[in-house]
């Protein structure tokens, strides 16, 4: 649908002499000639596509989840490699089609993004020059209030005070709310629109949300506290693959395409390249630490990354639904 005008080609015309009964009397000539369509080669490479499908099925039965969505991207072209969605249906049958299961959700449904967000709102920090991955935090007792508000980690296993790194391996609320409030919301704001947070991919696909980055005038603590470690916003799932793909490629973000790109356009540093690459180190040590997620290490890779869980909202009133969650 995006694509149809560059695909349909342009209708020709001849001009023919007929007789009063339609019949063809004289060939004269071509008036226009027809334009065939452009070739479409799709960026999707085929056996991601369905390895990505297989394991996000395999990923939902083990945890008996309701939905999910997959995005594998190329850092350096921007290309999408594979995007799967689960649960999904068969192009080739019309027969009762779930609604549901139709939506390409990593483009069309929104979520707050949790602890996914504390990487970015750790660069801000880094970018700020005002902190170090090796200064400290004391996050003792693992509670922190704010006027009504108590922010809560939800593992207290390391010790009273973490570094930078140590807050983002124990995914500590505390430890990256004190961070933020001595850089400020407005720094961490900044940094996620950089990162293409509160507008579209620029993919154009149809029914694609931009999700929502909030911007006050003033950044109250409660404010700076839930936007630094990702809750108060909303983003799809490609908008966050591809700001991680930015720290992958040392901070250049290049636009993202579902057609095949031999070369990258339009590359833009969105972030200092020291930053990206003193992150890259810093989600490695998440992922390859004695205490990280040792779940998505891969034996001869290395691996960064950082997990999420975020408490999904209630419909149809305020607040957030007991014991339903969306891990990243």
């Amino acid at each position: 649908m995006a694509f149809d005008q560059w695909l349909a080609g342009k209708p020709g015309s001849r001009q023919v002499l007929k007789d009063r009964r339609g019949r063809l009397i004289k060939d004269v000539g071509v008036m226009r000639n027809a334009k065939p369509g452009k070739t479409l080669a799709l960026s999707i490479d085929l056996r991601l596509q369905y390895l990505a499908n297989r394991e996000l099925y395999n990923a939902l039965v083990e945890n008996e989840a309701k939905a999910g969505s997959l995005v594998i991207l190329d850092v350096h072209t921007g290309e999408v490699l594979a995007m799967a969605n689960q649960p999904t249906y068969n192009p080739n049958t019309r027969r009762n089609p779930e609604p549901a299961a139709m939506r390409n959700r990593a483009m069309t449904d929104v979520f707050e993004p949790g602890s996914t967000m504390k990487p970015i709102s750790m660069c801000a920090a880094l970018q700020s020059g005002r902190w170090k991955p090796s200064d400290t935090v004391e996050v003792y007792p693992g509670t922190l209030q704010i006027g009504r508000y108590t922010i809560r980690d939800v593992s207290k296993t390391e010790g009273p005070v973490l570094d930078l790194t140590g807050i983002l391996i124990r995914s500590s609320n505390v430890g990256m709310s004190k961070v933020a409030f001595d850089i400020g919301g407005e720094a961490i704001f900044r940094v996620m629109q950089q990162l293409g947070f509160g507008r579209d991919s620029g993919l154009g696909f149809p029914g694609e949300q931009v999700g929502n980055l909030p911007n006050h005038r003033e950044w109250h603590k409660a404010e700076t506290a839930t936007l630094s470690y990702g809750y108060g916003l909303s983003v799809t799932a490609i908008q966050l693959a591809h700001a991680y793909a930015a720290l992958a490629n040392n901070g250049r973000s290049v636009p993202l395409t579902l057609a095949r790109a031999d070369q990258p356009s339009g590359a833009m540093q969105v972030l200092p390249e020291p930053v990206a690459k003193t992150m890259q180190g810093m989600l490695q040590q998440v992922v390859e630490a004695p205490n990280g997620v040792y779940r998505a290490q891969v034996p001869g890779d290395h691996v960064a990354g950082k997990s999420g869980t975020a408490r999904k909202a209630s419909i149809g009133s305020k607040g957030y639904t007991e014991n339903a969650y969306r891990s990243l």
